[in-house]
């Protein structure tokens, strides 16, 4: 029986994934919301967050607070600020 429970949500849908060490668990979040991010940015999807959480599971209940969270944002890129150019010395003419 699992010992953590994983949930990977976007605007859409969710995805439970399940781990039994809490290290191995945070990984699999943090990869399994890169991976959707990505599959988003390559379906063009215009903007939007993931969210992740990881809970234990104890005699097949839930925890009530989430051991780690995290959340991704895609779509357009923010804007960055003005990049200023250095100018070019004279002395290397």
């Amino acid at each position: 029986m699992p010992k953590y429970r994983i949930s990977v949500c976007d605007g859409n849908e969710c995805e439970e994934l399940t781990a039994n060490d809490p290290e191995v668990a945070k990984r699999k979040m943090t990869r399994a919301m890169r991976k959707r991010a990505k599959k988003l940015r390559k379906d063009k999807t215009p903007e939007g967050r993931i969210v992740g959480e990881v809970r234990e599971v104890n005699r097949g209940i839930l925890a009530d607070k989430p051991m780690y969270t995290g959340k991704e944002e895609y779509g357009t890129p923010s804007r960055g600020g003005r990049r200023s150019r250095k100018p070019k010395s004279e002395s290397s003419e």
